[in-house]
């Protein structure tokens, strides 16, 4: 039976630091990290990754259900006797989950591997994609059809060398199509959103073997992995890498990760870039040792909290920090989480219910050795709140909702408003123009979990509030 522990660490203090509500690791052994999270609708978490502390030394896929307070309810293992890994997992419209991960049960080369999840972790379905060469999984996201995208790198289905790769499965898991996109240098996908003009945007870098370069890449395609448009020739930028790609209400793409000079080492990057991949403005963070971006959310006020790692401004050993951003690319100081002497490192972040952040990746507890992380902050919210703006002339209800929801605003009935609804993570699932005092919308396309409705006219911002669908 594989065993859970638990850790509570001394988490270090520092004069800028939010407050937090829990710092605790899992999985104590041979190496064990968090890669994706997803908030369930009783504030819990969904927590996934690779864990190396079972008899399966070299590594099980996992998933484990947390509480508020970080105390594990139950924990599910995937996979066979080889290595099996998750790198991330969404929650579906049933409350169940879906996992994008990798598998190389099959032999030595890794294929991609899906595992559909239901409430409690039971496994609905499994689905394992490749070829000779290495397949693997990074994303999924679920459209409102019910069909599951996943954005994964293959070495097979007729790529050059390495490229993206798109797979469309029914909701039973069936396949719809697999396609390779990517250009003529080696190309890792990292990060993949859907954009509310209805379509995908793919990020991440492509290596030049002739330069030994890396840039950043980013692919738009329609829902059925037709390209849209491709770039891949950010030349000015020199980005090592693009780790998480965000859409802004303005509709501005905010693309994260990390940019290494020879005269300022690595990095914190973002680039801000039209829906076209124009680039608006681009910025760094941190200075010569090292700071980088590996995740980062978007919150309906427009302000964006990046995560990931620092030599600088804690711990030479790495700390992991919070920096928050406007839609300017104007940063505050970062804010550090961290155990002193430890190297913790940050692989993702979402938004919680109550305005904080969580926060999953590892922490070097022993000297060789890896744990699974998770640290849960207080609000982020310094004298303004960032996740409400109250208008009593503007509300919803019921909420929280099922499948449908009612949009009353009594704020100049004679002018066209924009209502926008957010997913935890900050990207558009919803978007409607009125000019009646009241809109009735069937919500049913959206899975169970916490959201975000902004309602504005000419740009002013009426109202943004929390909803809850369940």
């Amino acid at each position: 039976m594989k065993k859970l522990y638990i850790l509570f660490l001394i988490t270090a203090t520092f004069a800028n630091a939010q407050q937090i509500n829990f710092t605790k690791t899992y999985f104590p052994g041979l190496y064990a990290d968090v890669r994706g999270i997803a908030q369930t609708p009783d504030c819990g978490f969904l927590v996934a990754g690779l864990d190396k502390t079972s008899t399966d030394t070299v590594g099980d896929m996992y998933v484990m259900k947390i509480d508020a307070n970080g105390n594990s309810q139950w924990k599910k293992y995937y996979g066979l006797p080889k290595e099996d890994g998750g790198n991330d997992i969404i929650l579906c419209n049933d409350g169940g989950f879906i996992v994008s991960g990798h598998t190389n049960n099959l032999g030595d080369e890794c294929d991609m591997y899906l595992i559909r999840g239901d409430v409690t972790g039971n496994t609905i379905w499994s689905k394992q994609l490749g070829g000779f060469y290495d397949d693997i999984a990074i994303t999924s996201i679920e459209i409102p059809d019910g069909n599951f995208i996943t954005l994964g790198n293959t070495e097979n289905y007729g790529a050059t060398n390495l490229d993206f790769m798109l797979a469309r499965m029914d909701k039973n898991g069936n396949e719809i199509f697999v396609k390779t996109i990517g250009t003529e240098k080696r190309d890792f996908a990292k990060c993949m959103i859907r954009t509310s003009d209805n379509s995908l945007i793919l990020g991440g870098s492509s290596y030049n073997n002739s330069t030994m370069e890396y840039s950043m890449t980013l692919i738009k395609c329609d829902l059925n992995g037709n390209i849209l448009w491709t770039n891949n020739n950010y030349n000015s930028l020199e980005s090592n890498g693009i780790y998480s790609i965000l859409e802004s209400p303005q509709h501005n793409l905010y693309c994260i990760g990390r940019k290494y000079s020879a005269d300022n080492g690595m990095q914190g990057y973002v680039a801000c870039l039209n829906l076209n991949g124009d680039v608006i403005w681009e910025k760094e963070f941190g200075s010569k040792l090292y700071d980088a971006f590996t995740d980062a959310c978007i919150l309906a006020s427009g302000s964006i909290y990046c995560v990931g790692e620092t030599c600088n401004f804690g711990d030479e050993q790495g700390d992991i920090m919070v920096v928050k951003m406007d839609y300017l690319g104007n940063f505050t100081a970062p804010h550090l989480y961290g155990t002193k002497n430890i190297k913790d490192e940050a692989r993702t972040v979402v938004v919680c219910s109550d305005g904080g952040l969580v926060i999953g990746g590892q922490s070097n507890i022993t000297a060789g050795t890896y744990e699974a992380l998770v640290i849960k902050t207080g609000v982020w919210a310094s004298g303004i709140n960032d996740f409400t703006f109250s208008n009593s002339a503007v509300y919803a209800y019921p909420n929280p909702f099922s499948d449908k929801v009612n949009f009353s605003t009594y704020y100049d009935a004679s002018s066209t408003k924009e209502l926008k609804i957010f997913d935890a993570k900050g990207q558009v699932v919803c978007s409607h123009l009125f000019s009646q005092p009241f809109l009735k919308l069937e919500l049913n396309m959206l899975q169970n979990g916490v959201y975000y409705y902004q309602v504005s006219d000419k740009g002013a911002i009426l109202k943004s509030e929390r909803m809850i669908k369940q």
